[in-house]
């Protein structure tokens, strides 16, 4: 009876990693045997052959006993690493992330009636919230007998007082919810923090400065519960003294609705269609919107004067010829509380008082995309049929700020179901908060297609999104997949800028569709992995493939060996291909690329050198990612820039599931002597080819070699200069002007016109008189040019 294929799979593996153990790579075979004995436990436990059973457990004690060995004789070994997409870790995770601001906010629980049974009145001890208020009044004392809740209160009616939170007052209006008055003044609002629904406990004491109300109130009637959901909100913020937000993040924690910003001035802003989608989103109650301004925003000549950086809520959305929305600006005059709030305003306001008493007003949405700067949408989660969440921590260690690695960059990989193509999937990262002190922290989110393979990319240009890192707690992607596509791979990533406080984030990546998706959990394949640092700076930042300078970027050799070992030698042997992951990751403002090329050459100096067997595609910020599979052979690796002049730190990781040797390559002469000949073709100069019988009327320099010397040379044509067909010689004997019996000793070779110039490759020369003689294809053709001298030896010009 024939073996099941999860036996030979995991006997496979075993073989593997014994393998791995003749080659006397101990920590890839202990983890491969620690995988195989884990396979083949679980094939024993669910099969119900004896055969496969006895066969199965053999195998799995011969894995457990090699490695054990292993780990006795080598412990330095690392072991295995966790499952992190189990419940207990991601409980951990959610765990870790209870206290926000020094105050913990355990996961949701219903209050139990004892909470509630307490004989004394509850009082919030909580020293942020305490603090950030000069005194607290019972709110009887201040508003009278109100009623908690008032379904019949307006969302106009709501209004900003002192503290700059127009973005949480626009978000409380529509987070009413069906409240219940509490016997003991203790009272729990269920608030989305760090990844699940939390529990904010708080009381109904009201701030008060200088006799005036620093809270949210009413211009018509009043009820209370407003007021406490933003107390609530303001007590997560860490108080009163509130430096601003932006209604997205706010509304995720009041509701758990999915933020999204869009820029009415980007580019790729699409005004038609986005009305279209809007509106019928709103009318089925799927999407609530707020609109900003920015720091100068124009005037409105038919409505109030716009406040800057300021958010206002839309509470309507006409779809008509005109195409009205309904604005409230939340910072008016207020019924309710003192008369006079505009001598105290403070924050956005700039000292201002409110612009206008006008709870509302009318605006068309082509004004609205002119005026405005920002759109702020947040969306309901239920309007998705399947929704999948994972928790995990960026794990910084005691990394320098300006090191980049994988530990803060994840992959993370989902399968997608047959008929999940064409279906839209919406991504949300959201960084999880600890303490408002905290230094800036960047996050980014990155979307691949992949081929199922490990960390797989195999069509760089059909690069789904690029993610772009932002200062805030969010990043929305939204993706739809290819018909051939069966798995995606997100990159989360996560940069501290150019704080030296680095420090573990926590993180929740939450996945929303109309298709089943669900997470990959198994383990990525164990491979080789050769890692590589190097600082971008002057003379290596090369910029991209259009530049001159772009083979002065960073290179490496990769060298695949063929397995020809004795007793390994077989039919397949050169048909055998390596699997090679390639990650590159540098700050945020850093594009990044990442090309292979298959060559013989010690370096890749120019594009006939070699043929390109990978690219990562479009330059992506922070992180060129991809895989290739590649036979033996002597590979380049270039890591590459944009543009010329972009510096900084970044790291290179390459990955195989063979074994592979990374070596750094010197930069283009690097520890010659360098001498630099400027010059044009002009008028009588531009004489051209041998064939135009003119040749030697063509620039000429005379060197002179006092010993044996080795010399390399390269001719490029100076920016700016159209690119001509041009070639550069060198002869032995000066010859005088117009003799052509100098000999020729070297040459580029053909006439060629290539943005990297032409080059004689390095060579030996004897001591002697030589002229290096620069020329264009025809005659008449003129420009400017460099000539770069390299020689290990000292050289003179005459």
């Amino acid at each position: 009876m024939s073996k099941g294929r999860a036996l030979v799979e995991a006997e496979a593996l075993l073989a593997k990693a014994t393998k791995k153990e003749l080659e006397r790579d101990w920590q890839t075979a202990y983890q491969l045997y620690t995988q195989a004995a884990q396979a083949l436990v679980e094939i024993y436990g669910k099969s119900k052959d004896s055969v496969e059973k006895a066969d199965s457990k053999r195998a799995a004690g011969i894995a457990l006993e090699r490695a054990q060995k292993l780990k006795r004789a080598h412990p330095d070994i690392k072991g295995v690493s966790r499952d992190l997409f189990s419940a207990g870790e991601q409980n951990a995770v959610l765990v870790a992330s209870s206290t926000v601001n020094g105050i913990k906010y355990p996961q949701w629980a219903d209050p139990s009636t004892e909470e509630f049974a307490q004989q004394t009145v509850y009082r919030d001890q909580t020293p942020t919230l305490i603090n950030s208020a000069p005194n607290w009044q019972e709110s009887r004392n201040i508003m009278g007998s109100i009623p908690l809740i008032d379904h019949g209160m307006m969302p106009s009616e709501l209004a900003q007082s002192i503290v700059p939170n127009c973005s949480v007052v626009t978000s409380v209006i529509p987070s009413y919810g069906t409240p219940a008055v509490s016997p003991n003044d203790k009272y729990f609002y269920k608030m989305f923090i760090n990844g699940c629904y939390r529990r904010c406990i708080f009381d109904s004491l009201l701030p008060m400065q200088d006799g005036q109300l620093m809270c949210m109130t009413a211009t018509k009637s009043s009820c209370m519960w407003p007021i406490l959901v933003e107390k609530a909100y303001m007590k997560y913020n860490g108080g009163y003294d509130f430096a601003g937000s932006d209604p997205g993040a706010d509304l995720r924690a009041l509701i758990g609705w999915i933020p999204e910003h869009q820029s009415f001035k980007s580019s790729s802003f699409e005004q038609e269609k986005m009305w279209t989608f809007l509106v019928n989103s709103f009318n089925k109650g799927d999407v609530l919107v707020t609109i900003a301004t920015s720091n100068d925003p124009p005037d409105h000549i038919n409505g109030p004067n716009l406040l800057p950086r300021h958010a206002y809520a839309c509470i309507d959305m006409e779809d008509s010829e005109e195409r009205l929305l309904t604005i409230v600006n939340p910072w008016r005059h207020a019924g309710a509380g003192p008369d006079d709030l505009s001598n105290t305003m403070a924050g956005v306001s700039l000292g201002q008082g409110p612009a206008t008493n006008e709870e509302c007003w009318k605006l068309s949405w082509e004004d609205a995309c002119t005026i405005f700067d920002t759109l702020c949408l947040s969306w309901n989660p239920e309007r998705f049929t399947h929704t999948i969440t994972h928790h995990r921590i960026w794990k910084s260690g005691n990394k320098p700020h300006d090191t980049y690695s994988t530990d803060l960059n994840h992959q993370i990989r989902v399968f997608l179901q047959k008929g999940a193509a064409d279906t839209e999937i919406w991504a949300l990262l959201t960084r999880h908060v600890g303490d408002r002190q905290d230094p800036p922290a960047y996050i980014a989110l990155h979307a691949f297609e992949e081929d199922g393979y490990g960390a797989s990319f195999v069509k760089p240009e059909s690069l789904t999104i690029r993610g772009q890192y932002n200062e805030g707690t969010h990043c929305l992607l939204k993706i739809t997949p290819g018909q051939a596509t069966s798995r995606i791979s997100f990159i989360t990533s996560l940069y501290f800028g150019d704080s030296t406080a680095v420090r573990d984030v926590a993180y929740t990546l939450t996945l929303h569709s109309n298709q089943n998706v669900s997470f990959d959990t198994s383990p990525l394949p164990v491979m080789t992995t050769k890692q590589a640092n190097v600082d971008f700076q002057c003379s290596n930042s090369g910029g991209n493939v259009r530049h001159t300078t772009y083979f002065c970027n960073p290179q490496w050799k990769l060298h695949i060996p063929s397995d020809k070992s004795a007793g390994n030698v077989s039919r397949d042997t050169k048909s055998k291909k390596a699997r090679v992951v390639l990650r590159a990751f540098a700050g945020k403002d850093i594009p990044l690329n990442i090309k292979i090329y298959r060559t013989n050459e010690r370096r890749m100096n120019d594009s006939i050198d070699g043929h390109i067997a990978f690219d990562s595609g479009i330059y992506n910020f922070g992180l060129a990612f991809g895989q290739v599979d590649l036979p033996s052979g002597e590979y380049i690796i270039v890591l590459s820039t944009f543009s010329p002049g972009q510096y900084g730190a970044a790291t290179l990781e390459v990955s195989s599931s063979e074994q592979i040797n990374l070596e750094k390559l010197h930069a283009e002469g690097a520890g010659m002597h360098l001498k630099t000949i400027k010059g044009v073709w002009d008028g009588p100069t531009a004489a051209g080819g041998p064939g135009f019988k003119r040749y030697w009327e063509n620039p000429a320099f005379e060197i002179k070699a006092e010993r044996p010397t080795d010399i390399m040379v390269r001719l490029q044509a100076n920016p700016g200069t159209i690119f001509l067909p041009i070639n550069v010689s060198l002869f032995q004997n000066s010859a005088p002007s117009g003799d052509s019996s100098a000999t020729e000793i070297a040459t580029s070779g053909q006439y060629r016109e290539s943005v990297f110039g032409v080059r004689i490759t390095q060579r030996r020369i004897p001591a002697g008189t030589y002229l290096l003689i620069p020329s264009t294809y025809s005659s008449g053709l003129k420009g400017s040019f460099e000539i770069s001298v390299w020689s290990d030896g000292p050289l003179t010009r005459h």
